[in-house]
C-alpha cells in the first residue's frame, strides 16, 4: 500500500506546515492527491514478497491466491485509512508524522507478524478496536481458510475505516490554514 501511497508517511507534516496548497488546486479529491503524491520504492519489495509466499501458502491455486490478492488490498486499504487519520489529527494536534509512524510500526505491524492466538483476550480486544491489526492480518487469514461470512465483515469495517479518514479529512480542511505556498509539480 506504500508503494502507491507514500504521501500518507508525510501527511501530518504536509498539514502542519501548510503544504496541503498544492492539492488543494488540483482537479481530483486532494486527499487522494497528496496520498499518490509520493511512492515508497522499498514497498515494492514487500509487496513481491508477500505475493510469493502468498502463492505459496495457497500451494499454487489460482482461485485462492486471487483471494489472497484481493485480501491484501483490502488490509492495504485498512492500513492506509488507520494511518491517515491519525495523521489527519495534525489539523488540529500539529505534526504526528512520528506519532503515526511509531504507532503503525511497533504496534500494528508488530502484531500482525504473530498468530492471533498467541495472545491474551485483552490483546485481541485491542487487535479489533484501538489497534486494526486483526483487520489487517488476522482476519483476512481467516476469510482465505474458509471463514467466508467474515469477507463481509471486513468489507464493512474497510467502509467504515474510509469514512472515518473522509470525516476527519472533511472537518480538518475547514480548520486548515494554508501556507500559501503554490507551486507547479
Amino acid at each position: 500500500c506504500f508503494f502507491c501511497f507514500g504521501g500518507v508517511d508525510v501527511l501530518g507534516q504536509d498539514i502542519a506546515e501548510g503544504n496541503m496548497d498544492i492539492y488543494l488546486t488540483k482537479p481530483k479529491h486532494s486527499l487522494i492527491s497528496q496520498l499518490t503524491s509520493r511512492s515508497i520504492l522499498s514497498a515494492m519489495g514487500d509487496l513481491l514478497f508477500g505475493a510469493f509466499w502468498g502463492l505459496i501458502a495457497v500451494n499454487f491455486n489460482p482461485l485462492k491466491f486471487i483471494a489472497v490478492l484481493a485480501l491484501g488490498v483490502v488490509s492495504g486499504i485498512i492500513l492506509v485509512c488507520v494511518m491517515t487519520s491519525m495523521q489527519l489529527l495534525s489539523f488540529w494536534l500539529g505534526d504526528l508524522t512520528q506519532v503515526t509512524r511509531r504507532y503503525t510500526h511497533s504496534l500494528v505491524i508488530t502484531l500482525t507478524l504473530y498468530p492471533e492466538n498467541m495472545f491474551p483476550k485483552i490483546i485481541k480486544i485491542a487487535m479489533y478496536t484501538l489497534i486494526p491489526a486483526g483487520y489487517i492480518a488476522h482476519m483476512p487469514i481467516k476469510v482465505v481458510t474458509g471463514n467466508l461470512p467474515l469477507l463481509g465483515v471486513l468489507l464493512l469495517v474497510m467502509i467504515l475505516f474510509m469514512a472515518i479518514m473522509l470525516m476527519l479529512y472533511n472537518k480538518g480542511l475547514k480548520k486548515y490554514e494554508s501556507g500559501n505556498s503554490v507551486t507547479r509539480r
